[in-house]
């Protein structure tokens, strides 16, 4: 598995375009991007998974992340946007959203088998 290339900006203008159907084509302001930067640091850090994730404070700033994780980002940026701007989560995305992060999980977290004390009768 390999650590992304994108960049915190990409990333932004991906969950931007997910969330404002009619905002592909159009540049964010540099109010908007800030937005999303702070909500993407925030997402993530409400997550509290090891991510390997750093802190980003530019849109230009690389994502420490694996390849697996940006969906999951994407998405979940996505719907953390859309109330801001006035938009509807459509069920889809929620969806999505909701898949991808479960995907993630799986990939991320690994439950280990449990070991029973040897006071245990047999």
């Amino acid at each position: 598995m390999a650590v992304t290339t994108d960049t915190a900006g990409e990333v932004i203008n991906a969950a931007f375009s997910l969330a404002l159907s009619n905002s592909a084509d159009i540049p964010l302001e540099a109010d908007e991007m800030a937005t999303g930067i702070t909500q993407l640091n925030n997402l993530i850090a409400s997550w509290n998974l090891t991510l390997g994730y750093t802190v980003v404070g530019a849109s230009s700033d690389v994502l420490t992340v694996q390849d697996y994780a940006i969906e999951a980002m994407t998405t979940a940026l996505a719907i953390k946007l859309s109330p801001g701007f006035g938009q509807v989560v459509s069920p889809d995305l929620r969806e999505n959203a909701r898949q991808s992060k479960k995907d993630l999980l799986k990939i991320v977290i690994t439950i280990s088998p449990s070991i029973m004390p040897q006071t245990l009768p047999q």
